[in-house]
């Protein structure tokens, strides 16, 4: 695609989003009508599902919560007119991970993100660079952190719009 208009939405990690910053963004994804949206990874999080230990008392609901995943997914998909490229993150893997270690036997039975989302197209791969004209769009190339700007340009070698660096990672390498 030449001279059209992306979205690009970092990651939202659904259940767990900020409710109003979401509803706006399919609100604008909507009324901008842009020629594709890509969707960055760790769309969802299944924090039932993840490699971090729960804090003590902590409890979650992975039914609940993925529910909750496939249900925004469709509202993206609708919001972008199926004109979306969804990219994998790390969060996103992390249900399939649990799945090949926890229940290996089921592993068979859940085929791929695309199918666990319900999406209409199946999602990029994790750390693969989707490239739209001159930019590459990519969750990670694995550096993340206080430099991870400069060292994803590095690893990228060209204009590249990537998600997985968070707030919390920015605050605390800025002293915020």
């Amino acid at each position: 695609m030449q001279n059209g208009l992306v979205i690009a939405t970092p990651d939202k990690h659904i259940p767990y989003v900020h409710w109003r910053a979401w509803n706006l963004m399919l609100d604008i994804i909507d009324y901008v009508k842009p020629d594709r949206v890509v969707d960055l990874g760790d769309f969802g999080d299944n924090k039932a599902f993840s490699r971090h230990k729960p804090r003590f008392g902590e409890h979650f609901n992975p039914d609940k919560d993925m529910e909750s995943v496939v249900t925004e997914a469709k509202r993206q998909e609708k919001a972008a007119r199926g004109k979306i490229d969804m990219l994998l993150g790390n969060h996103d893997e992390w249900v399939l991970r649990y799945v090949a270690e926890n229940a290996p036997a089921l592993s068979k039975h859940v085929k791929s993100i695309g199918q666990i989302y319900g999406v209409q197209n199946e999602p990029k791969p994790y750390q693969e660079t989707h490239r739209i004209g001159k930019v590459g769009y990519v969750h990670d190339l694995g550096p993340y952190g206080i430099h991870a700007i400069r060292a994803t340009l590095l690893v990228a070698g060209h204009n590249v719009v990537f998600g997985h660096c968070d707030a919390h990672a920015r605050a605390a390498g800025s002293g915020l």
